[in-house]
């Protein structure tokens, strides 16, 4: 309760006195009546404004957290104030240190400045030059304080025709124009104008605070845009110089490729004697270039898949083949090199036929790569190779060998651009680390999984590829 009173107000001043209430008194409960009431809304009126104000800041600081460039985000600041104060007019200037102007960002009207601006065929968004000769700027930008002038001062002196600017003053009802400095670390960066037609003395405490309190987080954000625009532009010229460096690299590769690959054929047929024949030792450098110009073309080959997996073009040309008749074709090309290190290979191959529907020959080119390292990596031991189908109706290919291993440190690079384990390139030093990149690619792209597991250093390691079926 506001008050307690023993008597009982009387309402009317005509009615019969029958608590010993004078006239006077009546009047006196009737004023306080009033007062309380007044206090009661203006209170009501005060609360409602600083649930607005709040409601106002929680959005405002929404807004500047989102990753726009400037024009959007002042575009969503100047609407959010415009629309919870109900001002006519909330714009954001940016302060141009090259020719020394402020250039207009954003603007939030009220529907009757709206109609103004077409009435008079003119815009508030317009470039502001002079600012040494403009009172309200120069002050602003000189004090760089809040500052606060009857109408609209001469903010707009110098932008419109005499006519407008007569008719302007006359129709525009603004009572009230306020600047607010935007400033990050010392640095004048813009400025943000409110006109309202209240008079600034009637904008309550409150109100003036949470205007002053909304330029810094305004000015950070806007600042924070303008940073992000920046990056925006770096980031697509450095695409663009990217995907010239990439444009290079496919036609330099694919250059290389057909001379390394021309190269093997001239070695292949000098050994197979289409030249006639040769002494021993041209066969014995015929066979080197053979070898070299093969790993060439491999690698060669590896970079350019690399390249189009982290591009995300790679292309796929997806069949319906049988998986373990692939398995089995792979076992068999790799044969010669299993037995010439005299490694016993075991394997459980499903005699039922497993479908796949894939690009039959990127998925030989991973299995090729998971076998030819086991073998690389494998002195003396066992291989075993397994192809299954599971109760989910995956299909799991895996390699087990008693090789060199991985530990921890070269399973985190594993499947990774490059990526190449401490162990392995002991072992094979011509590794390029694109293999079992370009694996993990050419498996993502076929909606599978492949993994590796091991107990660690010199305890041999198994590789696992999981890849969905259709019979």
């Amino acid at each position: 309760m506001f008050f307690s009173r023993k008597k009982k107000l009387q309402i009317s001043n005509n009615a019969p006195t029958t608590t010993g209430m004078s006239g006077s008194d009546t009047l006196e409960d009737k004023e306080l009546l009033k007062q309380i009431t007044q206090n009661l809304y203006k209170q009501n009126v005060e609360l409602a404004t600083k649930n607005k104000i709040f409601s106002l800041l929680r959005k405002m600081y929404q807004i500047s957290l989102m990753p726009i460039g400037p024009e959007s985000l002042g575009e969503k600041l100047t609407q959010a104030i415009q629309s919870s104060f109900e001002f006519d007019l909330v714009g954001v200037l940016m302060f141009n240190t090259t020719v020394t102007t402020l250039n207009p960002l954003s603007f939030a009207f009220s529907d009757r400045l709206k109609q103004l601006e077409s009435t008079l065929n003119f815009s508030f968004n317009c470039e502001i030059t002079g600012l040494d000769k403009n009172n309200f700027f120069s002050t602003l930008i000189t004090h760089k304080a809040e500052y606060n002038v009857d109408g609209v001062g001469d903010i707009w002196k110098n932008c419109f025709p005499e006519k407008i600017s007569s008719a302007l003053l006359e129709d525009i009802h603004i009572k009230t124009s306020i600047g607010y400095p935007l400033i990050v670390n010392e640095k004048f960066i813009g400025v943000l104008i409110v006109c309202s037609n209240r008079q600034y003395e009637s904008l309550a405490q409150y109100e003036q605070d949470a205007l002053f309190g909304f330029v810094d987080l305004v000015a950070i954000a806007l600042d924070k845009a303008f940073l992000y625009k920046e990056l925006q532009i770096a980031n697509r010229k450095l695409e663009v110089v990217n995907e010239q460096q990439i444009g290079l690299l496919h036609f330099i590769t694919h250059q290389v490729k057909g001379f390394l690959t021309k190269s093997k054929y001239i070695f292949s047929e000098i050994i197979e004697g289409d030249y006639g024949a040769v002494s021993d030792g041209v066969l014995k450098m015929a066979r080197e270039g053979l070898s070299s110009s093969t790993k060439g073309v491999i690698t060669v080959q590896d970079i350019l898949n690399a390249a189009n997996i982290k591009r995300g073009t790679m292309k796929f040309d997806k069949k319906a083949f049988n998986a373990d008749a692939l398995v089995l074709n792979v076992i068999k090309e790799q044969e010669k090199y299993i037995k010439a290190k005299g490694l016993e290979l075991k394997k459980t191959i499903l005699k039922t036929p497993i479908t796949i529907h894939g690009d039959e020959g990127q998925i030989k080119h991973v299995f090729l790569n998971l076998l030819d390292n086991s073998i690389k990596y494998t002195s003396t031991g066992t291989i075993y190779i397994s192809l299954e189908k599971q109760p989910d109706g995956k299909i799991l290919f895996s390699i087990q060998d008693t090789g060199v291993g991985l530990t921890a440190s070269d399973k985190g690079r594993l499947f990774t651009e490059g990526g190449k384990g401490k162990l392995s390139q002991k072992t094979n030093v011509d590794s390029t680390g694109y293999g079992l990149f370009i694996a993990k690619g050419i498996v993502d792209g076929h909606h599978g999984r492949i993994w590796a597991e091991s107990e660690g250093e010199g305890k041999g390691s198994q590789f696992y590829v999981e890849l969905p079926s259709v019979g």
